[in-house]
């Protein structure tokens, strides 16, 4: 059997053991509105906080919560085709029409 996994690449002097892209779900206590359906809620990081996410120097409480931030709930929409699973695809995640 042929082994086709990709080499570690660099990025950022930090070697990457693949190029396949990975997903995690973060959560965190329920907030506002959220508390009424559940007591967790997805927290989205914003770009500039992945790299301080994935620093495992980064230990330190404060430290950390002034390096990763999340994205405001208010900021993140999606239409409401999320909800069938017969829907795919990119457009999802457009930006909802006012």
């Amino acid at each position: 059997m042929a082994n086709n996994a990709t080499p570690p690449q660099k990025r950022n002097g930090t070697q990457r053991l693949s190029s396949r892209s990975c997903n995690t779900i973060i959560t965190a206590l329920a907030r506002c509105i959220a508390k009424n359906i559940h007591d967790r809620m997805l927290l989205v990081l914003d770009d500039a906080s992945l790299e301080a996410w994935l620093n495992p120097d980064l230990v330190e409480r404060d430290a950390f919560r002034a390096a990763v931030h999340h994205l405001k709930a208010e900021d993140l929409t999606a239409s409401t085709r999320v909800n069938r699973s017969d829907q795919e695809g990119a457009s999802l995640l457009e930006p909802l029409a006012t």
